[in-house]
């Protein structure tokens, strides 16, 4: 348009100077306010983009006709749980999942956007407990090491210990040790059967090392007769000292070298 001879250059300037503005993280909140209304969408969403814009400009920019200043407000890093949830009502899923990764996200947010986004729902930090109880209880199987979401569930910090129980607490060894035989006599370069069952059982590691995990539940993974996970409880500070030096004295004598 700037490029047309029969464009006005007084309409290019004002444009211009309203985009300066928008784009100003010190610019006036009053001054915002009127931009953000601008017909122009370059200004709206340059208002969208800023910082700094009112929450109620930002509020009011969520349900912008056009879509990509909407979406400029999802990435906005000011935007508000209030704004956000106005945003969570979208259709779309690009925004939907632009939400769902925004800082300012609450649980309440979350829960409403569960079926949507539970990919990138995984991919957040810090879930809250009750995400994470939904996770656990949607796939909910006798057998923990197959759980959909094991992985994500031992990688969250804030996993609650009873859904550390539940998985600690339901391993037939007898069908994972089985398992490994098979694992062991398809792969006759490795003839340590403990190999192949640390395999099969690494996830019990992870639960040892997990910030939640209990006393209780430590004492209980003593049971499974990997080197490698005794050695891992032992290393835990929540491990009743008692138990810490028998697991030592035990490792000491029966377990591979590096241990």
């Amino acid at each position: 348009v700037e490029a047309n001879d029969n464009c006005p250059s007084e309409v290019v300037e004002l444009v211009k100077s309203q985009h300066d503005v928008a784009n100003d993280w010190d610019a006036d909140g009053e001054r915002l306010r009127e931009l953000g209304g601008s017909p122009w969408s370059w200004i709206r969403l340059t208002v969208a983009q800023n910082p700094f814009a009112p929450e109620d400009v930002l509020m009011r920019l969520a349900t912008d006709e056009l879509f990509k200043v909407r979406l400029g407000v999802g990435k906005n890093p000011n935007s508000s749980a209030r704004v956000l949830g106005v945003l969570a009502e979208e259709s779309d899923k690009e925004i939907q999942s632009i939400v769902v990764e925004h800082p300012n996200t609450t649980e309440e947010i979350l829960h409403q956007l569960f079926f949507s986004c539970k990919y990138e729902i995984q991919k957040r930090d810090n879930l809250p407990v009750s995400i994470l109880e939904r996770f656990f209880r949607e796939a909910a199987t006798d057998k923990p090491w197959e759980h959909q979401y094991l992985n994500l569930l031992l990688e969250q910090e804030n996993t609650p210990t009873w859904i550390l129980a539940e998985f600690a607490n339901n391993v037939d060894i007898e069908e994972l040790t089985a398992k490994a035989i098979d694992s062991q006599e398809s792969s006759p370069v490795i003839e340590n059967l403990e190999t192949f069952l640390g395999y099969e059982t690494d996830f019990l590691t992870d639960i040892a090392k997990h910030p939640q995990i209990s006393a209780d539940i430590l004492e209980n993974l003593t049971q499974y007769p990997t080197s490698q996970l005794k050695f891992d409880i032992a290393e835990n500070s929540k491990t009743p000292e008692e138990l810490r030096i028998s697991l030592l004295q035990e490792l000491s004598v029966n377990s591979k070298v590096h241990i």
